[in-house]
């Protein structure tokens, strides 16, 4: 399923990434991550 058949639509996003660095775990991940590029990852879902 998409982001768009589960209701997120973009702006959600913003709101989204944040949530998911917030506490700094995928700053420590395989591939740190920030806001930025999981926003990226969440616009490739739509």
């Amino acid at each position: 399923m998409t982001l768009h058949e589960v209701g997120i639509d973009e702006s959600k996003f913003e709101i989204m990434a944040k949530k998911a660095v917030e506490l700094g775990g995928l700053a420590y991940a395989y591939v740190p991550m920030n806001e930025k590029d999981v926003i990226e990852i969440l616009e490739a879902c739509k």
